[in-house]
């Protein structure tokens, strides 16, 4: 979902949110979400997982550490829902990133 390159040494705290739990609620009985950061290389390609944490629609959020330097991939690598609601709502997650030096 995001494509992050780190240019100073160090270490980098990575938070993304959900930024419509209130109208995935309407939608959804659960949502989970597990969301992973891979270090990769200068094309964003994939190479190694870093970590790893669910978000889910109690949380709302997830943070992620990560060294400086380097180039890096969030995915979405796993997740489970049930939905309950289709008709006139939103299904699809919305996120918000912000990346900090921690």
């Amino acid at each position: 979902i995001y494509n992050i390159t780190t240019v100073d040494t160090g270490r980098y705290m990575i938070t993304i949110f959900l930024t419509n739990v209130d109208e995935l609620v309407k939608a959804y009985s659960y949502l989970n979400l597990e969301i992973t950061a891979y270090k990769s290389d200068s094309n964003f390609n994939p190479q190694t997982e870093v970590e790893s944490e669910w978000i889910t629609l109690s949380n709302g959020r997830v943070v992620l550490y990560v060294e400086g330097s380097n180039y890096y991939v969030i995915k979405i690598t796993d997740g489970v829902f049930y939905c309950i609601e289709t008709d006139g709502v939103n299904l699809n997650p919305s996120f918000y990133i912000m990346v900090d030096q921690a």
